[in-house]
């Protein structure tokens, strides 16, 4: 199991940073620019909605199709988990409100969870077939990059 987390405060009101995350179908390809889309397949952003985006890595293009599995959403927090078809990669967005700014949460969980033998699957998934594709130095940079990429948007600056 992999996991990588990156956070950042954001210097906005907590409704800017929600309104964002609730509008990333269309936002999607203002903060992922070189990456490609983001489609809500089925319904809105609720648990057991279908979800498919592509995001393009270090040259490696992943097509990532899935389902929103827990969703909170209260006056000062959010939490939307993503659950990948193939049951590989969970994706969090943690939104939470702090005094006079946000701070945003993207973590990104990569592996089979809980299984006796769950360490030697992973090994032999994410080392020995899908060594490239399990960059996981190039996917934690682009997670800080667009986290950064984040603050600017709603901080209304240019990078």
């Amino acid at each position: 199991m992999v996991y990588l987390e990156d956070s950042i405060d954001i210097e906005v009101p907590f409704e800017k940073l929600k309104n964002w995350v609730y509008n990333i179908e269309r936002e999607f390809s203002h903060w992922c620019p070189t990456d490609g889309t983001f489609e809500l397949i089925s319904g809105e952003l609720d648990v057991g909605s279908k979800l498919r985006f592509v995001e393009t890595v270090d040259g490696v293009t992943y097509h990532v199709t899935g389902t929103i599995i827990n969703k909170i959403d209260t006056v000062d927090y959010f939490r939307f988990e993503f659950l990948s078809s193939t049951k590989l990669v969970k994706i969090t967005f943690i939104g939470e409100a702090l005094e006079g700014k946000s701070r945003f949460t993207h973590i990104e969980e990569f592996g089979i969870q809980g299984r006796a033998f769950s360490k030697i699957i992973n090994y032999f998934i994410y080392i020995l077939l899908f060594k490239k594709i399990a960059n996981f130095k190039a996917i934690q940079k682009n997670m800080i990059e667009h986290n950064v990429d984040l603050k600017y948007i709603l901080e209304g600056r240019k990078r």
